[in-house]
């Protein structure tokens, strides 16, 4: 996850984000990446539109880059660990 200013387009940091995540995790990491559809389609963009409906990342509630940076790297762990609980314990339907 990368914070810039609003006024960044999205698009110039595609390049920055795909290196970094190759330096990290390997070549292989890269075939992994997620992102919303302007980069891969519809399949990308519900984990954004969770975030930005149900965890108010629609409006920064902060204000400065760090704030809303370390907003949205607890958001996306809390998300991570509601899919990850949703795995382990499923859901009990009677």
């Amino acid at each position: 996850m990368e914070t810039t200013d609003a006024s960044v387009n999205d698009g110039s940091m595609l390049l920055v984000l795909v290196d970094k995540e190759r330096d990290a995790r390997g070549e292989d990491a890269i075939g992994q990446q997620g992102g919303d559809k302007a980069y891969v389609g519809n399949t990308g963009e519900q984990q954004y539109a969770e975030g930005k409906r149900w965890h108010h990342l629609g409006i920064a509630r902060y204000r400065g880059r760090w704030k809303v940076h370390l907003q949205g790297l607890l958001t996306y762990l809390v998300m991570n660990l509601k899919r990850i609980i949703t795995i382990i314990l499923p859901l009990q339907t009677a």
